[in-house]
């Protein structure tokens, strides 16, 4: 560059130098404008546009799996209506199923019970049978005990008579009537 006195009264002379040097200059800027330009710009842009295609991208996907989700969330919900409808269901059918039972079960001990207290009756029939017989038997022991008494003492009949009176009374009413 060239030094050149600057006229009084001004601050920037306009010499053709100057002007010179600012073309020049003016073309550099432009030229180093285009070259970077090409060189950072546009894979800064590419950059730019992959991010925002990648963004919108995002955006769509985001989308998409909100209403995805919102489509389960609603499967999901009449799912478990479904299955509170079903267990409901499943309880009323126990509960049925659960008083058939419990009939089944007192219906089964009602009859048990009668058919005990047949069985009972028929054992106290038997056994009333039983005793019956046994008194039968023992009252005929001890009338052929009286008789050989009565035999071996001579006794009169007045006194044999009252003697079986005494051994009938002994015995009681009650063995004689059924």
């Amino acid at each position: 560059m060239f030094i050149t006195e600057v006229m009084p009264g001004r601050i920037i002379g306009f010499d053709p130098q100057l002007l010179f040097d600012a073309l020049i200059m003016g073309i550099n800027l432009f030229i180093l404008f285009f070259a970077l330009s090409y060189l950072l710009f546009n894979p800064l842009r590419e950059v730019l546009s992959k991010r925002k295609k990648t963004i919108e991208d995002n955006l769509a996907d985001a989308e998409n799996k909100v209403r995805d989700a919102k489509e389960l969330k609603l499967k999901y919900e009449t799912l478990l209506a479904n299955g509170r409808l079903e267990a409901n269901g499943i309880v009323e059918k126990a509960k049925e199923s659960a008083q058939i039972m419990s009939k089944q079960i007192i219906d089964a001990a009602n009859n048990e019970a009668a058919s005990i207290k047949e069985r009972t009756q028929r054992e106290i029939a038997q056994e009333k049978a039983q005793a019956l017989e046994n008194i039968k038997d023992d009252v005929i022991s001890i009338s052929t005990l009286l008789a050989n008494k009565v035999i071996s003492k001579n006794v009169d009949s007045s006194e044999s008579e009252k003697l079986f009176e005494e051994t009938v009374n002994s015995l009681g009413d009650g063995v004689w009537k059924k």
